[in-house]
């Protein structure tokens, strides 16, 4: 039951985190491509989460722990992206 409110929680975190670039000027629009790069990868990442998620009931669950696994490790490299970029811009 543990894994499941795991994954309910990174299921979550990617819904929020997700969404989208914060509004930035022009010039600072070819600096994100990276960034969009990585949130277009989790996005994907969370609907193929969400497709597994109906295979729960057929046993694949190492396959889907697998999964959470990526979607989170996505995830941590999209912040960590975003957290470079936003330091550049600071400099």
């Amino acid at each position: 039951m543990s894994r499941l409110r795991h994954l309910r929680s990174v299921t979550a975190l990617a819904s929020r985190g997700g969404r989208g670039l914060p509004s930035r000027p022009t010039s600072a629009v070819s600096k994100d491509v990276d960034e969009t790069k990585v949130l277009v990868e989790v996005r994907n990442m969370k609907k193929q989460l969400l497709v597994l998620w109906g295979y729960l009931s057929c046993g694949s669950m190492g396959y889907l722990a697998w999964e959470s696994i990526q979607l989170h490790n996505a995830l941590e490299q999209a912040r960590q992206v975003k957290k470079k970029k936003k330091q550049d811009l600071k400099n």
